[in-house]
Order: C-alpha cells, then sequence, then structure tokens
C-alpha cells in the first residue's frame, strides 16, 4: 500500500494545514505524500436520499481504501463533528460553500448530505480522536477539552452514534 493524507480545508491546502498542526515533517520523513483534494468530478448516486450527483474530489475517489480520521469537536449547525461529518472534507475547492449555502440553517438538508457523501466514499475504517477534543462555539472558535477516548470502527454512522453515547448525548 502506498499511504496518502488528502483533505480540502475550508482555509488554505491540505499542505498548509498539516505544516500547521505538525503532520508535515513526519509525513515527509515517512514518504507520505499530502495531497489537496482540489479536483471535483461529478458522481450519480444510486439509491439517493435526496442528492441524485455530487461533485466530490476524483482525487478521494481513486483509492482503493479509504481511512477517515476525524478529531472531535462541536460544530455549529451539527452539534458535532464525528466521522460522517469528516467525510466532507472530500468535497473538493468552492463547491464547499456552495453545499453549505443550498442546505443553509437545515440541519437535516446537511446530515442527509453526508450520508450521501458517506455513502459514495464508505470509508474501510473511520477514527475519532477524542484524545483533546474541541469544546465550544466550533468548528473553528472552540478551546481544548481533554476527553481521552480514541474510537474506531468500520461503520461510521454506528461510530457517531458510539460518540455520541460516550458523550451523553
Amino acid at each position: 500500500a502506498r499511504p496518502v493524507i488528502g483533505d480540502s480545508p475550508a482555509i488554505g491546502t491540505a499542505q498548509g494545514v498539516a505544516a500547521r498542526i505538525g503532520l508535515l515533517d513526519p509525513a515527509g520523513k515517512s514518504g507520505v505524500e499530502i495531497v489537496n483534494f482540489s479536483h471535483p468530478t461529478e458522481v450519480a448516486l444510486k439509491n439517493p436520499i435526496k442528492y441524485r450527483k455530487l461533485e466530490l474530489s476524483a482525487q478521494a475517489l481513486e483509492f482503493d481504501r479509504t481511512v477517515n480520521l476525524a478529531k472531535l469537536k462541536t460544530h455549529d449547525l451539527l452539534l458535532l463533528t464525528l466521522a460522517v461529518k469528516n467525510l466532507f472534507g472530500c468535497v473538493a475547492g468552492k463547491r464547499k460553500p456552495a453545499y453549505h449555502l443550498e442546505v443553509g440553517h437545515r440541519p437535516e438538508l446537511f446530515a442527509e448530505l453526508l450520508l450521501e457523501i458517506y455513502k459514495c466514499l464508505s470509508p474501510s475504517l473511520s477514527i475519532i480522536d477524542a484524545v483533546v477534543a474541541m469544546e465550544g462555539n466550533g468548528p473553528v472558535h472552540g478551546r481544548p477539552s481533554p476527553v481521552g477516548v480514541l474510537l474506531a470502527s468500520q461503520d461510521a454512522v454506528a461510530l457517531d452514534a458510539v460518540g455520541c453515547a460516550a458523550l451523553r448525548l
């Protein structure tokens, strides 16, 4: 296998985020490429909930296996960012704000979109890092909160349910 780290951050590039969080040097020393998910491609959905097609990162769809690594943090629209929400990082470039505009402040519509993305990508493994989580005004202006938990599952929806139960939500 050839591991790759990829993301389409709302601000900056995957490489810039990796540098800010101290991941750039370890990745480079390990020979792991950091990929910016910047090339969208249209995906037709089978058995859609709401969307008949999505624009996702072409790079993210090319991998044989996907490991989805999410940081547990608060989210102003959905309450929390967990494994399923983390896959929104596979929406390339400017399509992200367009999806946000489409769903507005309706969490149920955003949740439907996230489930569609999850169905397209179906990660082999999802991990939620809640060793130190974020609480408060997330996902940007929160503060660190030690939780001391690391969760993993092949089923991101079940993992999110366990994550919520562990936080007693």
